[in-house]
């Protein structure tokens, strides 16, 4: 098996032959948030929470889906990704409480230190009420 070595946040990290950016970057424990392994969400690949910079070109991309190239650099909290997260946050945690009735954890699930993180409050967007 190949071995892919690229930096996340100035630090060298070796990922594995097919392991995405986010895979390889957890193992070292290098934190980016995603919800695409949190048990009280479904598995839909699109919560776009792990958003990531590279360089050079400064494009903001999706770190769950993204396959390592030897030499890239991989930035975790750039000013333009804090502020898309954020924003993609707002969206995700629409009319989402603090007290989320259906968390099994209350107030210290990784949901809620994302939101006091990112000073996410869940109003800005209101989901609307959809009748069948």
């Amino acid at each position: 098996m190949s071995k892919i070595v690229f930096s996340v946040d100035n630090r060298k990290i070796t990922a594995n032959e097919g392991e995405s950016v986010l895979q390889a970057a957890l193992r070292y424990r290098i934190d980016i948030p995603h919800f695409c392994t949190h048990e009280d969400l479904p598995i839909d690949a699109n919560c776009r929470t792990c958003l990531v910079e590279i360089q050079p070109k400064g494009r903001v991309v999706t770190s769950c889906d993204l396959k390592p190239k030897p030499g890239m650099m991989v930035y975790t909290n750039s000013p333009a990704v804090q502020k898309l997260r954020k924003e993609n946050l707002e969206l995700l945690l629409a009319d989402h409480k603090k007290l989320c009735p259906k968390c099994r954890r209350g107030l210290f699930c990784e949901t809620a230190d994302l939101m006091k993180k990112y000073k996410v409050s869940g109003t800005k967007y209101r989901r609307a009420d959809i009748k069948a």
